[in-house]
């Protein structure tokens, strides 16, 4: 009697292998027929691209609307509230608003504008 307690492995093997044309050969390798070249196509797309200039990059300055507008912006509103905190300085507390309001709204429109947004 046999010691081990499991039977032989069994013998596995793939399918017989069919023949298949390639289709996109390798790189170095001339093909019979270069009708579905891969590589041959992104050349040629490559070179009307540049015969073009559409790959070609082109930077284009223009202006800065943001810091317009932020400076604008700020000017109007610090402008007005100075102008109320001095229409009413005899008001202590009409004073502290506004110096307040000065305050908090320059950091929050700096905040708004150089940290949140875009350049548009």
């Amino acid at each position: 009697m046999d010691d081990s307690p499991l039977p032989p492995p069994s013998k596995f093997r793939l399918k017989p292998r069919q023949d298949f044309a390639r289709a996109n050969p390798e790189p170095g390798i001339q093909a019979a027929s270069r009708d579905h070249d891969v590589f041959a196509w992104r050349q040629q797309e490559q070179a009307l691209n540049h015969q073009s200039g559409v790959d070609e990059i082109k930077i284009v300055r223009r202006s800065n609307r943001r810091a317009i507008d932020y400076w604008t912006t700020l000017l109007i509103v610090n402008l007005t509230m100075g102008a109320i905190g001095v229409w009413g300085r005899n008001n202590l507390f009409v004073l502290a608003s506004c110096g307040a309001g000065i305050l908090v709204f320059t950091i929050g429109l700096t905040w708004i504008m150089w940290g949140i947004m875009r350049r548009y």
